[in-house]
């Protein structure tokens, strides 16, 4: 699948990127943040953050505009948890400010390795960002995600790794490991997140699952790094992980429409004690069809874990109930969002929080 998110930064980004990499699903935009202090001091406010409290998050993937964001983010109705792009090619402590600016008003959640980005990292190199963000922020970061949109047929680099994911595997165990050190003396919380990209079901025929380059649908993929031959690191990851996470671009698959409560009650089964939700939402073409991005906010948004239908015994409908928490994290917020005044999206986001 070789569609490409439109971004209102995609100049910049193809200016910093000009080496040519090509992603699969998304244009990535990028904006230096602001400069700041090197370290970051911990708050009490609203926390800790309980694993299975309902989330509404949003993606930041441009923390410029630090007191317009967490002005758009104070006035949302229910405190929310931003996720934080981290671009490999800033300084970690350039983040601080901006984070230690929304800490106390949202969650944050730190995006280590952007889908994008996963190809230019090596094993050594994601440990040693990894570190790096949690020796600067790791005291106002609440979750941490160790990998995202892991199964995409994007996240190698062609050629070398023609069919095979190890690679890929191997730096999500290295975020991980990195993360849950007990050797590291940096205050940080220790929840994960492991974001997939859903692309339908190869029973489908209008799936969009691309299978070249290590890539495969969701459950397929699973199945071969997670199940056919676990090792200690990949049982720990699949048993501890806090929250597993689905990515989902409607207009780059087809606009199909999933069953949703199954495939979530199937993903739970797999990562038996995480919670699951959505990691991303969001449109290959964003600002070119604003209705269409209402739709998708008034559609999922709202999916709190008692408005589905979930299917099964009554205790399977319970446990779903408590283990399904959300997310979303549209992809735009801060390009569409911000400020929030004049915002249509913004008042369509506010009143699907509702």
């Amino acid at each position: 699948m070789m569609s490409i998110r439109f971004s209102l930064l995609a100049a910049l980004a193809a200016t910093i990127f000009a080496s040519g990499s090509t992603e699969t699903h998304a244009q990535r935009g990028r904006h230096a943040p602001l400069s700041a202090p090197a370290a970051c001091t911990a708050s009490s406010t609203n926390r800790p953050l309980a694993p299975g409290s309902q989330l509404y998050g949003v993606t930041l993937d441009d923390v410029s505009n630090t007191q317009g964001e967490l002005d758009a983010l104070v006035n949302l109705p229910h405190m929310p948890i931003a996720r934080i792009y981290f671009d490999p090619t800033v300084n970690p402590s350039s983040y601080v400010k901006a984070i230690q600016t929304f800490y106390p008003k949202s969650y944050i959640m730190g995006e280590v390795a952007d889908s994008s980005d996963m190809k230019n990292f090596t094993t050594s190199s994601i440990t040693s960002q990894t570190n790096n963000l949690i020796i600067a922020l790791g005291p106002c970061v609440d979750v941490w995600e160790i990998g995202n949109e892991v199964n995409g047929n994007w996240l190698l680099s062609r050629g070398s790794h023609a069919s095979d994911a190890s690679a890929t595997m191997a730096k999500i165990e290295a975020v991980y490991n990195a993360v849950m050190d007990p050797a590291n003396p940096t205050a940080r919380s220790k929840l994960t997140a492991l974001t997939f990209f859903y692309e339908g079901e190869p029973s489908d025929p209008n799936n969009c699952i691309s299978t070249g380059n290590g890539g495969n649908d969701m459950f397929t993929w699973i199945s071969k790094n997670f199940l056919a031959s676990p090792t200690a690191t990949t049982e720990a990851i699949r048993t501890t992980v806090n929250y597993v996470l689905i990515s989902w671009y409607p207009d780059q698959c087809n606009n199909l429409a999933p069953d949703w409560p199954a495939i979530f009650e199937k993903l739970a089964g797999l990562f038996p004690n995480s919670y699951v939700g959505f990691g991303e939402i969001g449109t290959a073409n964003a600002d070119e069809n604003q209705s269409y991005e209402q739709n998708l906010i008034i559609e999922y948004y709202p999916m709190v874990r008692n408005r589905i239908s979930w299917p099964g015994t009554p205790d399977e409908v319970s446990y779903m109930q408590s283990h399904y928490v959300g997310g979303y994290f549209w992809w735009y917020f801060a390009e569409e969002m911000v400020p929030r005044n004049g915002s249509v999206l913004y008042q369509t986001l506010w009143s699907a929080m509702q």
